[in-house]
């Protein structure tokens, strides 16, 4: 009996472990492989649409496009992403402005560590994440590129590679890099504009 009681509790013990295992790779991993759940009042938001950003109290300048790069820092995918982020702002800063947007809940002061030798400014969201919603973002990390007319231009993902290390496929870029060249908004298709991310909170209320 006190046998089978000692197989028992080994048994259990290494069940726990696997759940533990299982649940922490669900957590970092699996569920950032799939789309992010699209909230059912999403606004859709399509190229060549003019956004009222000025109602947003930036600190813009007038006349130069800008890229709205949408940040958590406490999100895995965030963070994957962001030496992509900084390679993309160091080469065209003199051709964009550049802000980050941080979701209402989130940490911004930790973004701005994250971001402080950049030239971009970090902003939070309101705690109804207003611009996201105007500009029909769900998840972080998402790239928004704006004409110099406040024209959406592109958005959406910055690469198919979760580490953004595909070329061929890093969006973002490459629509940043049609735009100075006077063409018109590149069609990427699904892979570039549904989701992949930390869904926003404030998308479940």
């Amino acid at each position: 009996m006190e046998k089978q009681n000692h197989t028992f509790l080994v048994v259990l013990i290494l069940f726990m472990c696997l759940a533990g295992i299982a649940f922490t790779f669900w957590r970092q991993e699996m569920q950032y492989l799939l789309p992010t759940p699209k909230p059912t009042q999403l606004k859709q938001v399509k190229a060549g649409e003019t956004i009222n950003i000025k109602a947003f109290n930036f600190q813009l300048k007038e006349n130069k496009p800008l890229l709205i790069h949408f940040f958590n820092p406490d999100c895995p995918c965030s963070r994957f992403n962001l030496k992509h982020v900084k390679e993309l702002i160091s080469q065209y800063k003199n051709d964009f402005q550049f802000i980050a947007v941080v979701p209402a809940y989130a940490d911004v002061e930790s973004a701005r560590e994250k971001l402080n030798d950049l030239p971009i400014r970090v902003y939070q969201d309101n705690n109804k994440d207003d611009l996201a919603k105007t500009l029909g973002v769900y998840a972080t990390p998402q790239a928004v590129v704006l004409n110099a007319r406040n024209e959406i231009y592109y958005k959406g993902n910055y690469n198919k590679a979760r580490y953004c290390t595909l070329k061929e496929s890093s969006y973002a870029a490459l629509a940043m890099e049609a735009l100075l060249n006077n063409e018109p908004p590149p069609a990427f298709g699904l892979l570039a504009s549904t989701a992949y991310g930390c869904e926003l909170p404030s998308n479940k209320n």
